[in-house]
This record gives C-alpha cells, sequence and structure tokens, in this order.
C-alpha cells in the first residue's frame, strides 16, 4: 500500500508515526486477505483522488453481498479508515431501509457481532 492509501488509515498512520519504519501491520488471522485487498483498493482510490469523493466509483464498489459488507466492515473498522466505514453503514442501511424486523433479522443473522 501506498504511504497516502496508508495515511487513510488511522491505525496505520499511528503505527508508522510511532514505530518509524514500519511497513507492515499484522492483521487478526480472522480476518480474509481479499477482504483486506478490497480496503486496500479502496485506499489506494482515494488517496490517488486527494482523498476525494468518487460516487459511481464508491457505488461500483459496494455492489456486494450482505455478508461481503460485514465482513468488510470488520476489516475497515480495525484499520480505521473512517471514509469506508462511512461508505460501508450508508450501503448497509440501504440493505435494511423499509425491511421488516424478520427480514432485517435474515440479513444481519449471524453477521451481527461487528
Amino acid at each position: 500500500m501506498s504511504a497516502r492509501a496508508a495515511a487513510m488509515s488511522r491505525l496505520c498512520a499511528e503505527v508508522s508515526q510511532d514505530l518509524p519504519g514500519t511497513e507492515t501491520v499484522p492483521l487478526p488471522d480472522c480476518f480474509d486477505i481479499s477482504d483486506a485487498e478490497r480496503v486496500v483498493a479502496y485506499c489506494e482510490h482515494h488517496a490517488a483522488r486527494n482523498g476525494g469523493r468518487d460516487d459511481e466509483w464508491d457505488k461500483h464498489f459496494m455492489k456486494i453481498r450482505h455478508r461481503e459488507a460485514f465482513t468488510l466492515m470488520r476489516v475497515a473498522d480495525f484499520l480505521q479508515v473512517d471514509p469506508l466505514i462511512e461508505l460501508i453503514v450508508s450501503t448497509i442501511a440501504e440493505f435494511v431501509r423499509g425491511k421488516s424486523s424478520d427480514e432485517i433479522a435474515r440479513i444481519v443473522g449471524s453477521e451481527a457481532t461487528l
């Protein structure tokens, strides 16, 4: 991940500041590498745009299933990538908008352990 992209992560920025020369932040084993790669892709894209919004790109980026949104949220939260967390929360809100409590329970299901 580029330094500009890493700066989008509060965790990476803090590690870099506290431990100069550190180039990696280990992820817990419970995270899937593909989710981490998606977070990196998000950071790289937005860092290249100087953190600017790209609604069309974000919309395409978030065309994922419910389960994927929740697992992506866990990685984004761990790395503290606030703009991505906001995007995921907004997407999850759209998933549940207008749904009954039973439908929401099915959507959230076992993924409620955010």
